[in-house]
């Protein structure tokens, strides 16, 4: 088991989720469907970076273009990572209190994916960080094949997010609580990687 998958079993029991599935389900990258956000409007930004701190609670979002006098509409996404989250830098040093690190989150065009750098930040599994992704724009036809049944009805209960340690690797399902009468997901975090609604 590579050591992503060893932290993400390690977080079994962080969340309550509506999936039943261990927390190490694997799937290869080409069986796994993302959702697309057929009827999203642009995004303000496809990016955000901001420093997180231990010490400090700190969130970023990537919102829809929208009619608000901020300019934003719907939000895409938001990363909360708080106080006591940093735990590890990418290289296995340990977060003292009052050290920061830049992040970045970059949404993936026309799917309902982000990628997170730096690529193996670890957060505590004591205090995660916890990611929420809006599903709503991928619409009522989950499978895309141009209608909306049953089929894709049954499918919509199954979706959940998934995490994939970089290109063409397999994707981890996460516990993920599922929300569809708004139309977003969230789950907790213990590291970053790219994180994705599917089925």
């Amino acid at each position: 088991m590579t050591t992503f998958a060893a932290l993400i079993a390690a977080a079994a029991a962080l969340g309550c989720g509506s999936s039943t599935e261990p927390r190490t389900t694997e799937r290869p990258a080409n069986e796994l469907n993302v959702l697309a956000r057929v009827s999203a409007p642009a995004l303000v930004s496809n990016t955000v970076s901001f420093y997180a701190k231990k010490g400090e609670n700190r969130e970023a979002v990537l919102v829809y273009s929208g009619s608000s006098s901020g300019g934003g509409g719907a939000e895409f996404m938001r990363l909360k990572i708080d106080a006591k989250s940093l735990d590890r830098r990418p290289d296995g040093s340990a977060f003292a209190v009052g050290d920061s690190v830049l992040i970045t989150a970059t949404a993936v065009p026309g799917k309902v994916e982000v990628d997170f750098q730096p690529s193996g930040l670890r957060f505590s599994p004591a205090n995660p960080a916890e990611l929420k992704l809006r599903f709503a724009e991928a619409g009522d036809d989950i499978n895309g094949d141009g209608k909306h049944d049953a089929t894709d009805d049954a499918l919509k209960l199954t979706l959940a997010m998934w995490a994939q340690e970089s290109a063409g690797l397999p994707w981890l399902k996460l516990v993920t609580d599922l929300r569809l009468d708004t139309g977003d997901a969230s789950a907790k975090l213990l590291g970053f990687t790219t994180y994705a609604i599917a089925y």
